[in-house]
């Protein structure tokens, strides 16, 4: 029979694989954004936004990752709508849902 303990250790040890021996320079990534958050009171982007707080350091992280795509994909679907109209297609851009957060998850 096994053990929620088991499931833990089982977990702890694919998170420690996961990040220390796979994905070591996005640890340290994550580490230097997070503490440069910390110094200035904002996140940049790629594409020059500025994220300002309070955030958690899971928020941190993820804009400047997150916020660079959605603005890229703003710009496409913009570009996009510009050549449909352009060469008067019948194809429409619809929508788009970048990402759904839950309550639960924000807050967490």
């Amino acid at each position: 029979m096994r053990k929620l303990s088991d499931y833990v250790e089982h977990v702890e040890t694919i998170e420690r694989i996961f990040w220390d021996e796979r994905f070591p320079v996005y640890k340290q990534w994550k580490k230097d954004i997070y503490n440069s958050y910390l110094r200035k009171g904002y996140i940049e982007s790629l594409t020059g936004f500025r994220y300002y707080g309070p955030l958690q350091k899971r928020e941190a992280c993820n804009y400047p990752i997150q916020g660079s795509a959605f603005h890229c994909l703003l710009r496409t679907f913009s570009r996009l709508s510009e050549r449909i109209e352009k060469e008067r297609l019948r194809s429409k851009v619809v929508g788009q849902i970048h990402q759904i957060v839950s309550k639960a998850e924000k807050w967490q």
